[in-house]
Formats: C-alpha cells, sequence, structure tokens
C-alpha cells in the first residue's frame, strides 16, 4: 500500500469519531444507523460516501433537496448506500475500504452492486449517459480510473434492458 493509499484511509476513517450535522436513519436502512455531513474539503457537494454505518453527504440541506425522504430517489441512493455498508461488515469495514481505494476492479464490482439497487427501483429517475459519466469520474487512491464512460455507459444500458444482475 502506497503512503498515499495510507493517507487517504487514514483520512476517510478519521471523520467517523467526528462531529458534524446528522440525522438518524429508520432502522429499514441497517446496517446505515445515520447520514452525516463531512467536511467541505473531501468530494463535491453530489458525492455520498458510505463508511461502516455513517453515510456521509456536504450538507444535510443539499442533500435534503436533490433526494427527498420517501422519494424513488432517497430510497435507490439509500440501496446503494446500504449495500455497501452491508459488505463492508461482512468483510470489515477497514479491510473493505483497504482494497475499494486500490483495486480498480474490486471498486468497480462494488459500485456495479449498488448503483444496480437505485436503477432498477421502481421510480428512480436516471439518464444512462450521467450516470455512465458520474461512475467514469470514480478514481483511485492514485488517480487511476475506476472505468471508462463507454465501458460504464454499456453497463448501465445492460442494466436498463435487463441483461445484466449482480452475480450473488
Amino acid at each position: 500500500m502506497t503512503w498515499r493509499c495510507v493517507l487517504l484511509f487514514l483520512v476517510l476513517t478519521s471523520f467517523t469519531g467526528c462531529k458534524f450535522k446528522t440525522y438518524d436513519l429508520a432502522d429499514e436502512w441497517f446496517p446505515l444507523e445515520t447520514i452525516s455531513e463531512r467536511p467541505e474539503m473531501l468530494a463535491k457537494d453530489t458525492i455520498s460516501t458510505t463508511i461502516g454505518n455513517t453515510l456521509y453527504v456536504e450538507k444535510l440541506s443539499t442533500f435534503w433537496a436533490r433526494n427527498p425522504e420517501g422519494t424513488a430517489q432517497f430510497i435507490g441512493l439509500m440501496k446503494h448506500e446500504q449495500e455497501h455498508s452491508k459488505r463492508q461488515f461482512k468483510v470489515g469495514v477497514g479491510a473493505w475500504l483497504a482494497r475499494y481505494i486500490v483495486d480498480r476492479d474490486f471498486m468497480w464490482e462494488e459500485e456495479q452492486r449498488g448503483y444496480y439497487l437505485a436503477l432498477t427501483h421502481p421510480g428512480y429517475s436516471y439518464q444512462p449517459e450521467q450516470v455512465a459519466l458520474n461512475m467514469s469520474n470514480y478514481r483511485n487512491a492514485a488517480g487511476q480510473k475506476m472505468v471508462d464512460f463507454d465501458k460504464a455507459l454499456r453497463w448501465v444500458l445492460d442494466v436498463r434492458s435487463g441483461q445484466w444482475k449482480p452475480k450473488d
């Protein structure tokens, strides 16, 4: 693991104990327990990050404006993030994060699982090109793209047409 990976891991995991504005989630989202604001320096406002039982967003007000509670957008996003949380606890949060930030194939597989749950939720609204663009902007700790736009778009269209489902 490079020093950048170690540093990123420490930065991400150190915020789990920090105090920011939070929102307690209903039991249906277990093992997710809270949505918490994170420092603005970590990512732009449209990025949500799950670490353990917490979903981090830049500002709760921005998050709620984009994803009003109870809407298909909210439920789709929460299913995506809940999947990350479940899988993190299954193998250990630290181990999952350490692998996610360095292994592009693992990152791609994990994002496919999460996005699949969101994209297939009834009423979830999305543009395939925008989803592919978002996915092609994911980078690992070394700055390498998780996936290129064309591959991501093919995958989104396969999900939309029912030709792709998670392996397990």
